[in-house]
């Protein structure tokens, strides 16, 4: 046998091995499912060709972990960490074609170990699946770079890849724009191709559905969309505060010594741009230039820090081939990243200490206190009660899935607005008795029931976490649920 295909055995050896301690992990549980998971889990529920703040894609694929774990919450764990760890392989495939083995080995290692990588395999959000894409994409771009004529198959997953990706987020379509960039500056003959716009357009065939239910829905994906892109303060400190919170969250997504590496190849490589190396250009159009697009976009707006995620691989590599000569400098990198990531893995299971220590607090955008919220409203809800939550859609999705028998729960809107994915679906039944959940996140302001519930009985109240027991809810029974009193031109929940 030759000696790449041993190596090649190592690398597949290596991410089974990461992935097998990932599983285990998540076999303890040290971390429950987050407000986002179980929001989109609960999309699961009821599949549709679009949703309020995303495409399909996520919603589809916690219906097929649903079905394959028995709606678990390893299940939806399981799908993260095996996404996240495959991306690592299409990423290793694109760095050895065109660079080396070294290379592309130092790249895997940079990624598997990071903090950044760890977490998108812990949280099944849309970036998981989406970084899963845009890596497979971006090993087909290479092929299609370096082979004198890549084969037609090639272009079939190129398409799979694009169109599948642009389903889980928009993001995936600035894929679309850097192939067509980077054939027009590193392979022009490439352009002639028609398989190459039917790939690239042609993945455009995927969102046709999803185009249709938002026409239906008055546009609202895209106008959620739009409020990410809502300028903020445009002066110097506001600028330097949003720029330092965009770099001090992908330093630490990253590991500190790899970010500043990174930025020091990204000047360096743009300094001598013309003399460059195919694949530092490469890389420096995947990696760095977006990178450096989104860190200008902070002059007027926020950036969240999971935005630029899909550029980070590219940097890695590019970071790699600039560095990993310096090889007592690269490990160090490594070994703080890796470090790094098993503090994080070890965190969660002295999570109760700190709370008891006043270090942390609870949020409600985590998973603490969930669970045993669930368990207070069982024991006063009986089988044919309908569960209604007044707050946050992260109270109705927890609840959903945590409350016996994953019932659905209504999320109780009075604003003629639609605020989330439940103002979107059917509406409060009028004939059964409920148990409301108010969620008070003020103590200094009185817990007010809407009109329409204000024969509500009330039953108990109940904190997110003992160590955050500002923060309550209130549990009632409403019977008579009948006589709500909806206005005409409420139309949800």
């Amino acid at each position: 046998m030759s000696l790449s295909f041993w190596k090649n055995y190592l690398v597949w050896v290596l991410l089974v091995g990461v992935l097998f301690i990932r599983l285990l992990w998540h076999g303890f549980a040290p971390i429950g499912l987050s407000g986002d998971e179980t929001y989109y889990w609960d999309w699961s529920r009821r599949l549709a060709w679009g949703y309020f703040s995303k495409p399909p894609g996520i919603a589809w694929l916690n219906a097929l972990l649903g079905w394959l774990s028995g709606q678990t919450a390893f299940g939806i764990k399981a799908g993260a960490a095996v996404l996240a760890t495959a991306g690592v392989y299409f990423l290793f495939q694109a760095v050895r074609q065109i660079a080396n083995e070294k290379i592309a080995m130092a790249t895997l290692l940079a990624v598997l170990v990071s903090p950044g990588n760890l977490l998108l395999g812990a949280f099944l959000t849309t970036d998981a699946p989406l970084v899963f894409c845009w890596n497979l994409g971006l090993w087909m771009a290479v092929r299609i770079t370096m082979e004198q004529r890549a084969p037609r198959y090639v272009f079939v997953v190129l398409w799979l890849a694009l169109g599948l990706g642009a389903l889980f987020k928009q993001m995936m379509l600035v894929q679309i724009v850097l192939l067509w960039f980077g054939c027009g500056w590193l392979r022009r003959d490439v352009i002639r191709r028609w398989e190459l716009s039917a790939a690239t357009l042609g993945s455009l065939l995927f969102l046709l559905p999803t185009l249709w239910w938002n026409q239906s829905n008055n546009w609202i994906t895209m106008e959620h969309t739009a409020h990410h892109f809502e300028a903020a303060r445009l002066t110097v400190g506001a600028f330097f505060s949003r720029l330092g919170s965009l770099y001090g969250a992908t330093a630490m997504l990253l590991s500190p010594v790899l970010f500043v590496l990174c930025l020091s190849a990204l000047w360096r490589v743009t300094a001598r741009l013309r003399e460059a190396a195919i694949g530092e250009k490469f890389f420096w159009l995947w990696g760095a230039l977006p990178f450096l697009v989104m860190s200008i976009m902070t002059l007027w707006q926020e950036v969240n820090p999971n935005w630029p995620a899909v550029y980070f691989p590219s940097l890695a590599a590019l970071c790699a081939m600039v560095w990993m000569p310096r090889q007592l400098l690269w490990k160090r990198a490594l070994l703080v990243g890796a470090g790094l990531s098993l503090v994080m893995m070890c965190l969660p299971f002295f999570m109760e200490t700190f709370y008891e220590m006043k270090w942390l607090k609870p949020q409600r955008r985590g998973w603490e206190g969930y669970d045993a919220l669930a368990k207070v409203v069982d024991t006063y809800r009986q089988e044919n009660d309908a569960v209604v939550a007044l707050g946050h859609r992260f109270c109705a999705s927890q609840l959903a899935f945590h409350l016996r028998g994953k019932p659905f729960v209504w999320l109780w809107n009075e604003k003629p607005q639609v605020l989330s994915q439940y103002d979107l679906w059917p509406r409060l039944p009028l004939d059964r008795d409920a148990i409301i959940v108010l969620e008070q996140s003020n103590p200094k302001q009185p817990a007010i029931l809407p009109k329409a519930f204000s024969d509500a009985e009330f039953l108990i109240s109940t904190p997110l976490h003992p160590a955050r027991s500002e923060h309550q809810f209130l549990i009632y029974r409403l019977r008579r649920a009948k006589n709500i009193h909806i206005a005409d031109d409420i139309s949800h929940p």
